[in-house]
């Protein structure tokens, strides 16, 4: 023995004989469940239940996001049957505002026509008054 110190002798014949338990976290644990060989079945039914769990709550966000989904295409559909209905509407009042314009023109042409008719009659009239 190298130690004069009698409680040496006795810790160390101590610290072969005890083992300490490590604290393994779960995930640890799992992980060296896997690597030492094939989980119980046991195990893989929890693990098969956990991710049918997951996956029932992902399925049911999907399915949330689906109903969104459609409710939104079919207010699409309905802005885009009041739009078509806008445009018709436009285009009724885009002609009925073309021929609210038109009628001063047309007043206009209608009042040069009078004023031509005038002249030429006053032609015709100072004309036939020469003439006899």
């Amino acid at each position: 023995m190298l130690c004069a110190h009698p409680y040496r002798k006795d810790f160390r014949a101590q610290r072969g004989k005890l083992k300490r338990k490590r604290v393994i976290p779960l995930g640890d644990y799992i992980s060296e469940k896997e690597e030492s060989g094939s989980p119980s079945q046991g195990e893989r039914i929890v693990k098969i239940e956990e991710r049918e769990k997951i996956n029932s709550h992902r399925i049911d966000k999907l399915e949330a996001l689906a109903n969104a989904i459609n409710s939104q295409n079919e207010n699409i559909t309905r802005l885009v049957i009041q739009l078509e209905e806008a445009n018709r509407r436009l285009e009724n009042q885009d002609e009925r505002l073309c021929d609210i314009e038109k009628q001063p023109l047309i007043r206009f042409t209608s009042v040069i026509k009078a004023v031509i008719s005038a002249v030429a009659g006053a032609v015709a009239g100072a004309l036939i008054s020469l003439l006899l």
